[in-house]
């Protein structure tokens, strides 16, 4: 898309989400106040349907896992109830619907609803990520390539340069072979998983020894916004451990190691 192009569209947007929040935001404003909420604090309902809509809409979309279920589900339920409203307020205005207990207490309960699962969007968004496990990968200097060699550095670089080439090698694979004696020695000292029932350790020692590639493949589809059913096709699970997977992305290296050693047994 051209500049020019893509421009319009920004300012048209712009345009019509402002045309359409405001004739939104009046009808909210008078059920609001027909349904007893006083009017300085009926602009609390406009607030809460139409932007909550939006922030999590925008989550929906720009976010992975559990941010993006929850943002989904709040942005259908926020635009169920803004619909829902606009339609009454009209109805009511026309003389077609009165004003009822139910419809006092649905509209009333629209605002804490809302801020209940924006306070609950904020709090998954805040979420440290440094509680993702991390992978043991050996360090590479930064500036060598990880598939480097004697033969291909040394033909990139001029005569001038040979001996600066191989120091780059030496330091490379001495850090290198630091970081695969460090690796072995954690894996050494690692305890053994407790076997709880007859069989079961050999099972999930045997999907942990191909566990790497399956978490890392798990992340990376969940990362691209992989659907639950391709997921749990790629993986060989079941849809509802896939679905758990999407809802608990920090946990894929605990969950798939035994979701893998089910599908064994059921194989």
């Amino acid at each position: 898309m051209r500049p020019t192009t893509r421009h319009l569209v920004l300012v048209g947007a712009v345009i019509v989400g402002a045309a359409t929040a405001a004739t939104s935001a009046i009808s909210l404003y008078g059920i609001a106040v027909k349904c007893g909420i006083p009017e300085p604090w009926a602009a609390a309902n406009p607030i809460a349907l139409d932007a909550g809509a939006a922030v999590s809409a925008l989550a929906w979309i720009t976010q992975s896992g559990e941010r993006r279920v929850w943002g989904r589900r709040t942005a259908v339920a926020a635009l169920t109830a803004s619909l829902t409203e606009n339609g009454i307020d009209h109805a009511v205005a026309s003389g077609l619907l009165p004003v009822t207990l139910w419809l006092v207490l649905g509209v009333s309960a629209c605002i804490p609803g809302m801020l209940f699962a924006v306070v609950h969007l904020a709090a998954l968004m805040a979420r440290d990520q440094d509680d993702q496990p991390a992978t043991s990968e050996p360090h590479v200097p930064a500036g060598l390539p990880a598939a480097a060699t004697v033969g291909d550095l040394v033909a990139s670089q001029p005569h001038s340069h040979i001996a600066t080439a191989h120091d780059h090698i030496a330091r490379g694979g001495e850090e290198v072979a630091e970081a695969g004696v460090a690796s072995q020695r954690r894996l050494t000292l690692a305890p053994n998983p407790p076997a709880t029932v007859a069989g079961e350790t050999s099972q999930l020692a045997t999907a942990g020894d191909g566990g790497e590639d399956e978490v890392a493949k798990a992340r990376r589809l969940l990362a691209s916004g992989t659907g639950r059913p391709t997921l749990a096709k790629e993986l060989g699970i079941e849809p509802h451990e896939a679905r758990q997977l999407q809802a608990k992305p920090d946990q894929v290296a605990t969950l798939l190691p035994r979701y893998l050693a089910k599908a064994a047994e059921r194989a």
